[in-house]
């Protein structure tokens, strides 16, 4: 026999071959290229943020950070795997907590507190939340929800919406070490197999996470966007990296040169390339990814190769030591010092704000981040690290807690209808309009309340009867008022269910049955449109508009009542032009209208405002100066060159009402913000909930009279 055996009670046993030696692992040591890569990531980053021209495509640095990131903590841990064949979870946190909350929790108290003097009384309570959401390292699916929320959709940014990319990389440094060592011990704690199994997990994620972030963007881009398992394919990619330094380090060198400058074009073109997040597919992310890693590889087999040596030169090794502070520092000062210095945004003040954020970050570097993360006696004991992070984190909490108690709404509940009075008539309107003008102080009792403005909206919203934007059917029947009585559908997107809190009380008076068939930025006119959820067209939009609009042939209505907003992102011309286009497809939607039900009636869509701020947010702002909201955040039907070719083609057909509704808000081409001490406006382009009911009786005035027997005249609303 040709092998070794032993004979034990007639058995032959076969030792196993004895293991390998296990490679001797080299660590990336002191990388100053990738400081750089840092450096490079939070300079395209700020210029993109502060809207310097040709720049935008700079949020693709996020990018850059979570590769970097990804790299090098797979290397720290592979080097303690090598070393010492484990890893030591409570290391590993406190590292983080000693890295991560110091600074972070220096930047979150001030910015709360920095909220609480300057921003806007109307959106303190959600930036508040925000913060909460930051602490418990959640920030990215909150900023999910809001984003995909129409409301939202025009709000002044979050001064803590950066902080989702830090969500994103603590998610997944939950998840990398467990699995690490989960690899460790499947391989009995052999580090080259480990290293092995790892990279075939890293590849899964990868593969999966890209999968998913490609799949999930053509129905909602934030999620696409902010997610943690749409973007830890970007931190497999560094992991990877990482995982396989051996093979880069047997490139030549003129390989690794050459993928370094095609690492460097890929990043350059896309900054330049590219523009707002929402404005590429999410596959396009694979480039400025690929070119992140191919520069790290390089740098791996060519230390001193050119990408390298220009990523090492000083300024941009000292922007990537302040990096993370910088990061943290920059978007609140863009967010809050416009506000604070009481002048709009713009590049100029941008860069100003950049060039403070500069010294502010040093300061934090040298002073908190440094010291923290050096510390021996942090360092000494893991528990005390972990103990310090949870320190500091409950600081930053009850700074968060004790400003959400001192600015908490006085009341949460809805505007009482019966509390709002109502406009005689339009002679009547004008004059409070006029007199709307002149006023110059916020009224301390201005309904709705501008601390609870956020909290305003039609009650078809709570109910679910308002669509959101996956939605093509409502969730139930969606009617109110008397089942048996004349049958009323409105019809359209926000601008119609804007309407809606008048109209239930006109239906429970004229013993109406009024369906509500509204969906968020859908319009009702026959054209093609696009949505901020997703690249392309708003297909879930027409979907929805062909099921409503059978429903409607089906029923045969007494009346529709039909609005939308004029400045719709029409495919092939944004939200102005295509006035042709945009009239023939009303006329198509309002003939099948007509040939449906009894009576049309189309309003004309509502006034909205060109400036930076909305409404409450600008009131909020200047309470004692009211008219320089006036004059700043402009207030004006938008799209007018659509709106008149519309208005003209629908007033040749017959039997359909047109109502223009521009009278009901705006003097001489002036729009008030407060009239008879309400509130115009909830937002930047919807009315308050107050103001609709003030307006009843002449919306009542434009409708049919359905329901109303020609003798009764018509009354007041309820």
């Amino acid at each position: 026999m040709g092998d070794r055996s032993d004979r034990r009670g007639g058995e032959t046993t076969t030792p196993a071959p004895p293991a390998a030696p296990e490679e001797r692992w080299i660590g990336i040591g002191h990388r100053a290229d990738v400081q750089g890569i840092r450096g490079v990531a939070v300079a395209i980053i700020l210029l993109a943020h502060v809207g310097l021209p040709g720049a935008a495509g700079g949020a693709v640095g996020i990018d850059l950070f979570f590769v970097v990131s990804g790299f090098v903590i797979t290397a720290v841990l592979l080097e303690e795997l090598h070393r010492s064949r484990t890893i030591s979870l409570p290391t590993f946190v406190a590292h983080r907590a000693r890295r991560i909350l110091p600074a972070a929790t220096v930047v979150v108290a001030a910015t709360a507190l920095a909220c609480w003097l300057w921003y806007p009384v109307t959106r303190l309570s959600s930036a508040l939340d925000d913060a909460l959401s930051v602490l418990a390292f959640v920030a990215n699916y909150r900023f999910i929800r809001e984003e995909t929320g129409y409301v939202a959709a025009e709000a002044l940014p979050s001064p803590f919406q950066h902080f989702w990319s830090l969500s994103v990389e603590e998610h997944f440094y939950v998840g990398w070490p467990l699995a690490l060592l989960a690899v460790l011990l499947l391989a009995r704690r052999r580090p080259t197999r480990a290293r092995h199994g790892a990279i075939a997990v890293g590849l899964v994620i990868l593969v999966a996470s890209y999968v998913m972030s490609v799949v999930v963007a053509t129905s909602s881009a934030p999620t696409a966007h902010y997610a943690s398992h749409t973007r830890a394919w970007e931190l497999a990619a560094g992991c990877l990296v990482a995982l396989l330094l051996p093979t880069w380090r047997s490139l030549s060198p003129r390989v690794a040169a050459g993928a370094g400058w095609l690492g460097a074009g890929a990043v350059a073109g896309t900054v330049a390339a590219y523009g707002a997040w929402t404005t590429f597919p999410a596959w396009a992310i694979a480039v400025p990814v690929a070119g992140s890693v191919l520069v790290i590889v390089a740098g791996t087999t060519l230390s001193s190769g050119p990408v390298a040596r220009v990523l090492s030169i000083a300024p941009l090794l000292h922007l990537g030591r302040i990096s993370y502070s910088l990061y943290l520092w920059h978007w609140p000062l863009l967010v809050l010092g416009p506000l604070a210095l009481d002048r709009p945004p713009s590049l100029g003040l941008g860069l100003l704000l950049l060039a403070a954020a500069l010294p502010l970050a040093h300061v934090t570097y040298r002073w908190v981040e440094h010291p923290a993360r050096t510390s021996a006696f942090l360092r000494a004991r893991a528990r005390r690290g972990i103990a310090a992070g949870a320190a500091l984190s409950a600081t930053a909490l009850a700074v968060v807690l004790g400003l959400t108690a001192l600015t908490a709404p006085a009341t949460s509940t809805p505007v009482d209808a019966s509390t709002v009075p109502r406009v005689g008539d339009l002679a009547t309107l004008r004059a409070e309009l006029l007199a709307g003008l002149q006023t110059q102080r916020v009224p301390d009792d201005v309904l709705p309340a501008l601390e609870r403005i956020a909290l305003d909206g039609p009650a078809t919203y709570g109910d679910g009867c308002n669509l959101d934007y996956a939605d093509v059917e409502p969730p139930g029947e969606c009617g109110y008022g008397n089942p048996d009585g004349p049958t009323v559908v409105l019809l359209g997107a926000s601008h119609a269910a804007q309407w809606f809190p008048p109209l239930r009380s006109l239906a429970v008076s004229r013993g109406w049955h009024l369906l509500n068939r509204t969906k968020v930025a859908c319009t009702p006119a026959a054209v093609r449109i696009g949505t901020t959820q997703h690249a392309g067209e708003y297909v879930e939009c027409r979907t929805w508009r062909g099921v409503v609009l059978r429903e409607i042939e089906e029923i045969a209505p007494d009346l529709v009542i039909v609005t939308g907003a004029d400045a719709a992102p029409l495919l092939g011309h944004g939200k102005e032009g295509g006035a042709t286009e945009w009239a023939a497809a009303w006329v198509q939607t309002v003939r099948r209208l007509q040939a449906a039900a009894d009576e049309v009636v189309v309003l004309g869509d509502t006034p909205r405002t060109f400036a930076d701020l909305s409404a409450p947010d600008c009131l909020a702002l200047h309470r004692d100066d009211v008219p320089a909201c006036v004059r700043t955040s402009v207030y004006a039907p938008p799209a007018r060159d659509r709106r008149e070719a519309a208005h003209a083609a629908l007033a040749g057909l017959a039997g359909v009402e047109v109502v223009d509704t521009e009278p009901w808000f705006c003097v001489d081409g002036r729009c008030p913000l407060i009239a008879r001490g309400l509130q115009v406006y909830r937002d930047a382009h919807h009315i308050s909930t107050a103001f609709a009911y003030y307006l009843s009786p002449v919306l009542e005035d434009v409708l049919p009279r359905v329901g109303v027997r020609r003798d009764e005249p018509v009354g007041q609303l309820p």
